[in-house]
């Protein structure tokens, strides 16, 4: 199975191994070592919720939902915004479970996001070394899903030693503002092979699998059939789910219910709808409705895109000129033209 669940299972237990690893690595009885043993043990639970927790807010089809609309600010919302505030809510049930349990959820928080102490008021961690392995360049996610991801789509481009870098982990202490803190690091001496091969991997997976031109052209119109589907929002069918009908009238701002309720099949069951629409005559939406249809028809057909292609620096940006021009004089055919940053 490849699917998130799954693979906040793979993080969950790749984070597990690397405690175990640090704390095997750090088993003198030197102070630094009992230092990082008793950092480790301090924050063991919470760094555990937060590897099997951190993709809960994940919304259907994962970060395309997330380019659908931003925070008002010109940034996408993202899921780990929406991870804290499910893990904040005081009515959901994994809020519950994490109290029952004595697991500190403003720590969670923190682990999961970057400026959580900014964005959602909670404490900002003491110790650093937790949230490296949780939310870093070398963390048990990005050690889970280049591998997974890779297993599961027939590439190799993912592959790397991941037994060879967890051997070489170990806990350093650098310089940060002037103080002297905790970080994950690796053994010079025998892991630089590993990580290059980690780094490798990651570029290549990038490149050649999220990156592909035909993925990008599959999440351009889904992107683009979802924005249209806001444009005509009061005009869609009365069975569109309503959860999905609430988040495009308020661009992406709903509560928390709300947004749990929008998942890959609701999200499907629009699509459907709006492929089969008759619409209701309404002239001035006529384009609208038409390119609407048009979309989602595809998406539900899984048709390969019309036409894409992938444009250097200059191309790109007489393209992007263009559709901006499209878009200025309100001509139908900037329903066709979609440039992926």
């Amino acid at each position: 199975e490849h699917s998130r669940f799954t693979h906040s299972l793979g993080v969950f237990n790749m984070v597990r191994r690397i405690i175990r690893k640090l704390t095997h690595n750090h088993a003198s009885g030197s102070s630094f070592d009992k230092q990082v043993r008793q950092i480790l043990r301090k924050n063991e639970r919470e760094i555990k919720a937060a590897a099997l927790l951190h993709d809960i807010g994940h919304g259907p089809f994962s970060h395309v939902f997330e380019r659908v609309f931003d925070d008002g600010q010109g940034n996408p919302l993202s899921h780990e915004d929406w991870t804290c505030q499910i893990l904040l809510n005081d009515q959901m049930e994994i809020h519950k479970r994490l109290k029952e349990h004595d697991v500190d959820i403003g720590v969670v928080v923190a682990l999961v996001a970057d400026r959580a102490d900014q964005k959602f008021q909670v404490k900002p961690l003491h110790d650093l070394l937790p949230k490296d392995l949780v939310n870093s360049q070398l963390d048990a996610d990005r050690m889970d899903y280049l591998f997974r991801d890779s297993t599961m789509t027939g590439s190799r481009y993912g592959d790397f030693d991941r037994e060879w870098i967890l051997n070489a982990m170990v806990v350093g202490e650098l310089r940060i503002n002037g103080k002297k803190r905790k970080k994950l690091c690796l053994d010079a001496s025998k892991g630089t092979g590993g990580i290059e091969g980690f780094l490798t991997a990651r570029s290549l997976m990038y490149r050649y699998v999220y990156g592909h031109k035909t993925t990008r052209a599959y999440e351009s119109e889904m992107i683009c059939t979802l924005r249209l589907a806001m444009r005509c929002v009061k005009l869609l069918p009365d069975d569109t789910p309503a959860p999905m009908k609430r988040f495009l009238a308020n661009h992406g701002d709903v509560d928390t219910k709300t947004y749990l309720l929008l998942d890959d099949e609701v999200t499907w069951w629009s699509l459907r709808r709006w492929a089969a629409w008759e619409g209701n005559g309404a002239r001035r939406a006529d384009a609208q409705v038409d390119a609407l249809k048009r979309h989602a028809l595809r998406l539900v057909r899984r048709q390969v895109p019309w036409h894409t292609d992938i444009l250097h620096h200059r191309k790109y940006m007489n393209a992007r000129k263009l559709i901006g021009a499209l878009v200025e004089d309100d001509d139908p055919l900037r329903y066709e033209c979609y440039a992926d940053d």
